[in-house]
């Protein structure tokens, strides 16, 4: 459901930053990239934290 969604979201955010684009509203633009930035570090940061939690979870060091 979650991947639908992402799906659909990013479908919706490219046709809206090609209607932007085309338009030449550059503000929207810039914010449509931003989000899209914004969102790719929050989904790094997740994978780089629950990959650091699996790996201890691992090692049973939970005192950390």
């Amino acid at each position: 459901m979650a991947k639908k969604l992402a799906l659909i979201y990013l479908c919706i955010d490219a046709v809206l930053i090609a209607i932007c684009a085309y338009f030449g509203a550059v503000y929207v633009l810039n914010s449509q990239v931003s989000l899209i930035s914004s969102s790719l570090i929050i989904l790094a940061s997740f994978l780089g934290y629950k990959k650091r939690v699996a790996k201890k979870i691992a090692n049973a060091d939970i005192s950390a």
